[in-house]
């Protein structure tokens, strides 16, 4: 049934920007006869759920599509392969996306033309899908439906601009105004439609088969309709919820801290299964099973992951959607200099090389791992002369000297300097036919008995010999910071 739109939903947590923001994974429970809660997709990165019939759908952050569950009238096997979709909706056995073009894709059954029927075209920002008909919502706020229209719910589509949200149920649809006023028409046999509540300040709104619910600004909620399984009276009173969503005969609502209440009909366990705690983002229910959405706050600071990131608390730089000081905690290669900041975007590299008789400037690389618990380091030196000789320095501090001792490179390092010239600490190295060498130091047994500390900066170089003669070279300089 209709669950909450992404638009909607996100727009609660302060995102106005249509940009998909990854979230992490998903849980479902309830009635799994047809896979809709065994097969749900694993990992994280998906930044929308959906709940239809027997079916489900997940939004994946690059724009693609999971579908699983029922496919009886392919409305697994038929979802559009690809990315660029913003949007998606599930009804009992059909579905809906939004592109980010604006335009609509529609597959599963089309008994009443809700697939084959889709308006054309683009400036579509947000649709949702009822029993056997549908609604976009245009940019300009016009709302278009199609599909069965046995109680008007297409033809008794309000005119005019001004929506900002719509919602489609059983027989019956809803739309929101930019005042937070609602509108519903359709079928109105148990008051779904007569009993909508007046006034504004509605933030968002959700349809069940013949129920529906309101988001008041304020976190509270109102239901009205078919109150057959309490779906309308054991609605949680109270304030402090941030998103609601409607199964076929029960509801959902996720709360400002995370936690998810439901009620109504329970005969497979779509209430009592809920999951406990904390940490969930958005939910959605279907005929029997729902799922929702889990938060990520991967840094612990009680902060969603997407905020930290747009509002400047946390960098990241690789755009994955995930702050940058959790990929160096999970793996610390990703930050050998210890800035905060991945490698892949600000490299640990500096002072620049010079270009040697190969042609080209010799580089620093690192490998292994910076925790010192770990004792496992290597140094390697590229791109120098083939067959030369050379050995790697050390130090605790940068400097820059060009053309030292009369090289013709630069030295990068500072004093003290320490050499991994001699056995065990070091070696006199070759180049061989790859211009290349590596060293894999041990750092309980580092050149001139120096002791390297968790959280110490140090500084490591390799020169070599260039050419024939006596010229000489080095690679650039490289900082790794022990943890």
């Amino acid at each position: 049934m209709n669950s909450p739109r992404l638009a909607a939903t996100f727009a609660l947590f302060g995102i106005l920007s249509p940009a998909l923001i990854a979230q992490g994974p998903i849980v479902s429970w309830g009635n799994d006869s047809q896979g809709q809660v065994s097969d749900t997709p694993t990992g994280s990165g998906f930044v929308q759920v959906e709940a239809g019939g027997y079916h489900s759908l997940a939004l994946h952050v690059d724009g693609s599509i999971s579908s699983w569950g029922s496919d009886f009238n392919g409305q697994v096997s038929n979802t559009p392969p690809g990315t660029g979709f913003i949007q998606v909706a599930a009804a009992n056995d059909y579905s809906l996306a939004v592109r980010v073009d604006g335009s609509i894709a529609a597959w599963g059954y089309d008994g009443y033309g809700q697939v084959s029927n889709i308006p054309p075209g683009s400036g579509f920002t947000l649709v949702a899908a009822g029993s056997n008909h549908a609604l976009a919502l245009r940019a300009d706020g016009s709302i278009v439906s199609w599909g069965r229209d046995a109680y008007n719910q297409v033809t008794d589509t309000p005119s005019g601009t001004g929506f900002v949200e719509v919602a489609a149920g059983g027989e019956h649809s809803l739309a929101r105004r930019a005042d937070g006023s609602i509108t519903s028409w359709g079928w109105d046999m148990l008051g779904q439609v007569s009993n909508t509540p007046p006034g504004t300040g509605f933030v968002q709104t959700a349809a069940g088969a013949n129920h529906s619910l309101a988001l008041h600004a304020d976190g509270s909620i109102t239901s009205w309709g078919f109150n057959g399984y309490n779906q309308v009276t054991d609605t949680p009173p109270g304030t402090g919820f941030a998103q609601v969503a409607a199964g076929l005969q029960y509801s959902l609502a996720v709360h400002v801290d995370g936690s998810i209440s439901s009620w109504g009909d329970d005969q497979y366990n779509q209430v009592t299964d809920t999951p406990p705690g904390t940490g969930f983002l958005q939910g959605a229910g279907g005929y029997f099973h729902s799922l929702a959405l889990v938060l990520v706050d991967c840094n612990g600071n009680g902060i969603q992951d997407y905020q930290d990131i747009s509002d400047g608390m946390s960098s990241d730089c690789d755009g994955n959607g995930r702050p940058d000081e959790c990929d160096i905690a999970d793996d610390p290669n990703l930050d050998w200099n210890g800035d905060g900041i991945l490698d892949v975007c600000a490299p640990p590299n500096y002072c620049t090389a010079n270009a040697n008789t190969s042609g080209q400037p010799a580089a620093m690389s690192v490998s292994g791992s910076p925790l010192l618990a770990a004792n496992n380091f290597t140094l390697t030196a590229s791109q120098m002369p083939a067959f030369e000789w050379g050995y790697f320095l050390m130090s605790p501090s940068q400097g820059f000297i060009p053309n030292v001792g009369g090289s013709a490179g630069n030295l990068c390092i500072g004093a003290p300097i320490y050499r991994f010239n001699k056995p065990p600490t070091g070696q006199v190295l070759n180049s061989g036919a790859g211009g290349a060498f590596s060293f894999n130091s041990d750092l309980n047994n580092l050149p001139q008995g120096v002791i390297v500390q968790v959280g110490e900066t140090w500084n490591f170089q390799a020169w070599f010999r260039d050419g024939f003669g006596s010229t000489s070279n080095f690679t650039d300089g490289i900082s790794v910071m022990f943890r």
